[in-house]
């Protein structure tokens, strides 16, 4: 494996795919490709009167911007939000990430989770983009990454799903270039290759 990297962290991802003769990457969309974060962080400003960032988010339940109860937002009020038009209507690409899949994509294959209607939205959505044709793979949260067998680079937020792949290549993406990464849930248990930006 020939990595470019200072410490722990991945500078060159195009350079890291050709000196590894990688033929396949296998991405993650939310907080890899999309700037969910962001994106829900501005609902729920909206709805509060609140003016959080994304990158306050450490918890799976967003407790730390959402003050109408102290527990955090319960699983249909989540699964609300990432259905909702406005999330759809509102959520960017990370930067660099379009153009990134654009020119990788016939290598490229997208694997994510989410709920029935997240995934036919995720769907819509990359074909509103013009990745209709991009391989993707939608699953239910209770299902593990693993099950697929990812014969080169997957690039991911979670841990868990990073922790649990297959994939020789394994690069964890990181939205938020701060020092919360090792205290945020889905980001904090993973020690290998890292990266922030595309």
């Amino acid at each position: 494996m020939v990595i470019k990297y200072r410490s722990n962290v991945v500078e060159d991802i195009r350079g890291f795919i050709k000196d590894n003769g990688i033929r396949s990457v296998w991405l993650d969309m939310d907080g890899v490709m999309l700037g969910s974060g962001d994106a829900i962080t501005e609902i729920v400003n909206n709805i509060q009167g609140t003016n959080y960032k994304g990158s306050n988010i450490i918890s799976s339940n967003f407790k730390e911007i959402w003050k109408q109860n102290p527990n955090g937002m319960d699983e249909t009020t989540i699964e609300n939000l990432f259905r909702h038009e406005v999330f759809w209507a509102i959520v960017q690409w990370i930067d660099g990430c379009q153009e990134f899949i654009d020119e990788f994509r016939d290598i490229i294959k997208i694997v994510t989770k989410g709920t029935k209607e997240n995934l036919f939205y995720k769907q819509i959505w990359l074909e509103n983009q013009g990745f209709g044709d991009i391989p993707f793979i939608g699953m239910p949260f209770e299902i593990s990454k693993s099950i697929i067998n990812m014969d080169g680079l997957f690039i991911d937020d979670s841990a868990k799903n990073l922790l649990e792949s297959n994939a020789p290549y394994k690069i964890q993406f990181l939205e938020y270039d701060d020092h919360m990464n090792d205290k945020r849930e889905w980001t904090k248990d993973w020690h290998g290759l890292k990266m922030y930006r595309w």
